[in-house]
């Protein structure tokens, strides 16, 4: 009873976190697809590799980053249909924004998504780093 009214925040923002995660698991795939894919392309220069790999390494991560932002934003709730007479794609009845609209669940993700992004990317420059180094000087006072 005390959580029911936190229900639509906790499900926002676990969609969020799971999206997250979806999004730096599938951006290491999209990593090395878009380095195996510029390989079979056999460039002449080592600039045209690197030119190609960055425009599709750009266009992977733009895709994956926000599409589930452009989805929410533009996508969800446009075709809701009318009582008894609901839209459905594979049997399954599409979703629907609430009265006041997706621009909270937008918001949410948009946050987690940016503010994630940025604390991995933080940790894992910094952090990580930082931690290594410590412990190598720590097993070379032992």
């Amino acid at each position: 009873p005390r959580m029911a009214k936190y229900a639509k925040w906790l499900s926002t923002v676990s969609a969020g976190v799971m999206s997250l995660t979806l999004i730096i698991i599938m951006s290491k795939y999209y990593t090395k697809f878009a380095i195996t894919m510029t390989e079979w392309e056999n460039h002449k220069t080592q600039v045209e590799y690197e030119n190609n790999l960055t425009i599709r390494r750009y266009i992977f991560e733009v895709f994956n980053f926000y599409s589930s932002l452009v989805y929410i934003g533009f996508f969800k709730g446009k075709t809701n249909g009318y009582p008894g007479h609901h839209p459905r794609v594979f049997g399954v009845k599409m979703e629907d924004c609430p009265p006041g609209g997706c621009i909270s669940e937008l918001a949410t993700q948009m946050a987690i998504i940016l503010a994630g992004k940025q604390f991995i990317f933080t940790f894992s420059q910094f952090v990580i780093p930082i931690i290594i180094s410590n412990k190598a000087s720590c097993l070379k006072k032992i």
